[in-house]
């Protein structure tokens, strides 16, 4: 009985869906929808150049921390004394330490 209920008041919706006439909205509702259209796309072309510049600035940081992780992750060298140092320049310059006493 329910269903037979229940399809006699869907049949009487779309028979009385079916018979209205064309709804036309009024000038206000149009004059409202441009308004929002237009403050939308002002919206948008307002926030697209500050999300670029946000990834950009966030590719830059990307690429500073990688350039960092690879500069900490290599071994250091041993650093170089300043008696080492003299001795290399020594030789280089062919200077005998023996015959500057003599």
């Amino acid at each position: 009985m329910k269903e037979q209920e229940l399809n006699n008041k869907v049949s009487q919706i779309l028979n009385e869906f079916e018979s209205m006439e064309g709804i036309q909205p009024s000038s206000d509702w149009d004059a409202s929808l441009l308004k929002k259209l237009n403050y939308s796309k002002h919206n948008k072309f307002i926030s697209s150049p500050l999300i670029n510049i946000a990834a950009v600035v966030v590719v830059v940081v990307i690429i500073n921390a990688g350039f960092l992780v690879n500069l900490l992750s290599k071994p250091t060298n041993e650093s170089i004394t300043r008696k080492d140092e003299l001795q290399i320049v020594s030789k280089e310059l062919l200077i005998n330490p023996t015959s500057i006493n003599d």
